[in-house]
């Protein structure tokens, strides 16, 4: 039985060592954090919207604007009203709350329609349509990361 112990405990050690390795080698390797959508059990990608990665601006503010010339968003998620979805970073830890801002375009323009901080998940309250929502995340020190993916609301 101590055994058992003994070996269950050295599996999980070896575990932690190397995710801590590996937390460490992406975090130190200058590629920004990937943000992970996820809805009813699914995890979507959006695209790197901008960073302040892997050095923080001098003044500690790092602006992280909309690109809405983009044509590389993923294909839309469809998510049903009255329905939540969240937000997760990967690879990297304590990191759980987020700034979501979300936004219709038209006519090569963007339009605010609401901005959540949100730790957990978020209710989907919107009516039916087309939405981009750009999520974004700041450490401490001032690195910043925004993703955006497009949501299709039923």
């Amino acid at each position: 039985m101590k055994r058992r112990f003994v070996t269950l405990g050295l599996v999980i050690l070896v575990v932690a060592i190397i995710a801590s390795a590996l937390v460490y080698l992406t975090w130190q390797n200058g590629r920004p954090p990937s943000i992970v959508l996820t809805y009813q059990g699914n995890s979507y990608s959006g695209v790197l919207e901008s960073s302040c990665w892997p050095n923080p601006p001098e003044n500690g503010t790092c602006q992280l604007p909309v690109n809405l010339g983009r044509t590389d968003i993923p294909p839309p998620i469809p998510v049903r009203g009255n329905t939540s979805i969240a937000f997760q970073v990967v690879g990297y830890p304590d990191q759980s709350r987020f700034t979501v801002e979300i936004w219709t375009r038209a006519n090569d323009a963007a339009s605010t329609v609401a901005v959540e901080h949100i730790s957990g998940s978020m209710p989907i309250s919107l009516a039916a349509g087309d939405y981009y929502f750009t999520s974004s995340t700041t450490w401490s020190d001032g690195r910043a990361v925004a993703y955006t993916y497009e949501i299709q609301v039923s």
